[in-house]
């Protein structure tokens, strides 16, 4: 039977590797590619790669350490932590490195949400288990 840290630490090895794959066009830009792909933005790329990496270590850390997430903190640390690295590799297929979109910056504002809650509610839980 799958458990809620079950599916916390998968998503986090799941997105662990697509931020492995992710480091194919990094290395391409780096070998002197102006574009690889849909992607023109070596820098942001970069920080998309970077980025995906940090939220996967967060996800199968606290998949490890916390005995039981809360399906409600799991919920919005994983969403949240897909949606915040993504905004990077969307502005990764832009020249200027910037997108011009009505949705990103409240993407950016709802990702930055979901993990100011999640992360005090697994904190929360965390005291709870003592």
């Amino acid at each position: 039977m799958t458990t809620v840290n079950d599916a916390v630490l998968l998503s986090g090895l799941v997105q662990i590797t697509f931020a492995v794959l992710l480091g194919w066009p990094v290395l391409a830009f780096r070998s002197g590619r102006k574009s690889v792909g849909p992607f023109k933005n070596a820098h942001r790329l970069l920080q998309a790669h970077i980025d995906n990496i940090m939220m996967a270590m967060l996800q199968i850390a606290l998949a490890a350490a916390v005995h039981s997430i809360g399906w409600l903190a799991a919920a919005l640390l994983v969403i949240g932590s897909w949606i915040n690295p993504q905004l990077f590799l969307m502005a990764a297929t832009v020249a200027g490195g910037r997108v011009q979109s009505t949705t990103t910056k409240p993407l950016a504002y709802f990702s930055f949400a979901l993990l100011t809650v999640a992360y005090p509610l697994i904190l929360w839980g965390k005291f709870a288990e003592h």
